[in-house]
Formats: structure tokens, C-alpha cells, sequence
């Protein structure tokens, strides 16, 4: 009796033993950032727990739209782009502004499928945000750099002022008593970004070099009020050069809820995809060059760096 209490013992133990070492095993998982164990930052998803929202809708040209978003991805016909500003607050009491400008692509797949979704152009939050602007750049590849940030809401004219290099890059305000006749918007789910690690050796290739998908948004409609948006270019930040306002259509304020950033998808991979004999233009002055001698994993890089 006592030798078959301890066999079952034995075996429950041995059970107990593999539950704890397969649920050990599914739990693990690659570090997110250096220095280890130190992280600076922790793995997707992370929810902030409102987000206070402006949301400027401009229509610009296709030339300056084109230089912008990269290849392969395409630009839909009526040019627009949004002009965005946040004040993010985390669950945690983390908190940061977070301002740029995003465009509305489309990317057809090898079976013909083809995504919507929004390209990170341009994006800034206020300094000294270590950890959000690192985090964003190393995980998904958004062009994160740092400004000084000013955004008052506080009133029916919502206002916000981005600068960098002591020259006011962006400056939005929407104002909330003059709503325009017109039909809803809404925002993409899915955001795009150009994700870039160079090389450590000199004028050898991108270590990496992706394009990347995360889900963001909700559809979720709203109207338009009246707005204004500018653009100006500091010496390191080109965005009065690059981008053309045509139209300013409107702007929106609102509180964003429970916005999650969660983790993404690579879309397409210009290390490993097949890529065209004329290449592919990555940015202003940017082209990638498909190499004649070696296959698809060798490129040459044109870029002229005008800052």
C-alpha cells in the first residue's frame, strides 16, 4: 500500500515537473533591450491609459508625398496626409507628448492582397524622453527624435507647437466651436514604419532594413473642425522643404482610450526580397540600387545627405 502511495507520489511529482518546465519554456522569452539584465524597456504590448488626441487633415501633392514613403509602397490619389499631436499618459504615470506628421499608403503582397495603413513620416516627443523614443526606434522603426513640445487644450482652441534647432517645425491648432459640413474620418488600424540599423563596418549594408506592420488604431469616425497647420525647416529637420500643404480640410480633438502598442509584423524585407533593377527610392535622395553582380542580399546605396 505504502510502495503504491509512493509510486503515485513519484509519478504527480514527475507531472508536476513537466507542467512547471513546459510553462518555464513557453514563458521565455528574448530580451527587449540592452544593457541585460538592466533592460531599458520591457516587450510589448503596452497600454496607455488615455491618450489626448489632435488630428489635422491636409492634402499635399504627389511629388512631395512620394519622397516621403517609401517604395514599394503606394500613395492612394487624393494626397493626404495627417498632422498629429498626443499627450500620451501611461497606466504607470508614464507620460510624454508625441507630435509628427503620418501619410495614408497602400502595399500590395505577392498574392495580390492589398493593406491599408499609415506610414510614420515624421515623429517627435518631447525631451529628454529616453526610453519611449529608443524603445520606438528599436522595436518598430519609428523615426523618433526629441523637440520641445508645447500643447494646451485646455480651451475650445486646441493648440500645439513643435520645435526643434530653436525654429518652430510644426505648429497646429484646431478650433473645436466651428465644426465643418462634411462626411467622418477615421484612422487606419495598421501603421507602417521604415525600420534601419546600419552597419558597423564602413560602407558595408544595413544590418537591417524592414518594413513593419503593428496594429494602433480603432476605426473609430469622427467630424472635422476648423484648423490651421505650418510647416517650417530647421537645419537638421526638412519638413517645411519637403511637405507641401494644397489644403488644410480640418482638425479634431478627442480623448483616445486605452490605446495598446502591441507587437508587429515584418512587411517586407529589402535584404531578402527580390527588388527591381531601378531600385527603390527609400527617402529624398534616398535610392536603393539592386547590386548587377550578386544576388538579392547586396545592394548599393545612393545617398546624399543634406544635413
Amino acid at each position: 500500500m505504502k510502495t503504491s502511495k509512493t509510486i503515485q507520489a513519484i509519478y504527480g511529482l514527475f507531472f508536476l515537473t513537466l507542467i512547471l518546465t513546459a510553462t518555464h519554456t513557453q514563458a521565455q522569452v528574448y530580451p527587449t533591450s540592452d544593457p541585460r539584465p538592466d533592460a531599458l524597456y520591457g516587450a510589448p504590448p503596452s497600454l496607455f491609459d488615455t491618450s489626448m488626441t489632435t488630428l489635422i487633415l491636409f492634402r499635399s501633392t504627389y511629388e512631395s508625398l512620394r519622397q516621403l514613403v517609401p517604395e514599394p509602397l503606394e500613395i492612394p490619389t487624393d494626397n493626404l496626409a495627417w498632422a498629429y499631436m498626443f499627450d500620451h499618459q501611461l497606466t504607470d504615470s508614464f507620460r510624454y507628448y508625441e507630435g509628427g506628421v503620418t501619410i495614408p499608403v497602400t502595399f500590395q503582397d505577392k498574392n495580390g492582397n492589398v493593406k491599408s495603413g499609415l506610414y510614420v513620416a515624421y515623429i517627435y516627443l518631447d525631451t529628454p524622453n529616453v526610453m519611449a523614443i529608443s524603445w520606438g526606434r528599436e522595436l518598430w522603426g519609428y523615426p523618433k527624435k526629441d523637440a520641445s513640445i508645447t500643447y494646451d487644450y485646455s480651451t475650445p482652441l486646441v493648440s500645439a507647437t513643435m520645435n526643434r534647432k530653436d525654429v518652430n517645425i510644426m505648429e497646429l491648432s484646431v478650433n473645436l466651436e466651428q465644426m465643418i459640413d462634411g462626411p467622418m474620418y477615421s484612422l487606419s488600424p495598421d501603421v507602417y514604419n521604415l525600420k534601419y540599423i546600419p552597419s558597423i563596418k564602413e560602407g558595408a549594408p544595413p544590418e537591417v532594413l524592414q518594413l513593419t506592420i503593428s496594429p494602433v488604431f480603432s476605426e473609430t469616425e469622427f467630424p472635422l473642425f476648423e484648423a490651421n497647420l505650418t510647416f517650417s525647416s530647421s537645419s537638421q529637420d526638412h519638413l517645411g522643404d519637403y511637405i507641401v500643404i494644397d489644403e488644410v480640410i480640418g482638425g479634431v480633438f478627442f480623448e483616445y482610450p486605452n490605446l495598446v502598442l502591441e507587437n508587429g509584423d515584418i512587411l517586407f524585407n529589402y535584404l531578402t526580397e527580390e527588388i527591381p533593377n531601378e531600385g527603390y527610392q527609400l527617402g529624398p535622395d534616398f535610392r536603393l540600387m539592386k547590386s548587377q553582380q550578386s544576388g538579392v542580399a547586396n545592394w548599393q546605396m545612393n545617398y546624399e545627405n543634406k544635413n
